[in-house]
């Protein structure tokens, strides 16, 4: 039976030690959006982004935001850097 290494025959010279197993809940927030749509819009606001930018644009990096809503209750807020999921 093959024996099982918790190091990958490939790897960056900078890391050294074993892999470790987590489940993502222990390294990363999740947190789901409020649902705001093109009704909500407004002409200045706070900065949001929509799901159709995600889903239907497909972009993998967003740098700026040209769409503003009044902000509900329990929005989740960016802080810079989150990875998206539309979902």
């Amino acid at each position: 039976m093959e024996e099982l290494r918790n190091r990958p025959e490939v790897r960056f010279k900078e890391f050294e030690e074993n892999w470790e197993i987590k489940n993502l809940g222990e390294i990363a927030t999740f947190s789901k959006g409020r649902g705001y749509s093109k009704n909500d819009l407004k002409s200045t606001g706070t900065p949001i982004v929509l799901y159709g930018r995600l889903y239907t644009n497909y972009e993998t990096s967003i740098s700026s935001v040209n769409t503003f809503a009044e902000l509900k209750d329990k929005s989740v807020l960016s802080k810079g850097h989150e990875v998206i999921v539309p979902a």
